[in-house]
């Protein structure tokens, strides 16, 4: 059980980095579910919710936590920095 735990940990880690790198194929219609399924769960992860839900840990904390305004920035900067470089390309 334990190794699924950080496999559901990695693999969750491994989403959070392609979500983020701006010039990732296909991640701005991923970046966009992530958006709106955070608001849609009161700024709430659904796999943090599933990963305390089974482990009662995340992979970013013991404790589940609301996504922040800087998480949300950064998801924010990220596709504007993606669509800046496809306007200038």
């Amino acid at each position: 059980m334990i190794v699924l735990k950080y496999l559901l940990f990695t693999l969750h880690i491994f989403f959070i980095l392609y979500t983020l790198y701006p010039f990732a194929p296909g991640n701005t219609y991923i970046a966009l579910i992530v958006y709106v399924s955070w608001k849609i769960n009161d700024n709430y992860c659904i796999l943090s919710q599933i990963e305390y839900e089974l482990y009662e840990e995340t992979c970013l904390s013991k404790t589940l936590k609301p996504v922040s305004d800087i998480e949300m920035y950064l998801l924010s900067i990220s596709q504007s920095i993606k669509l800046i470089f496809w306007l200038l390309v």
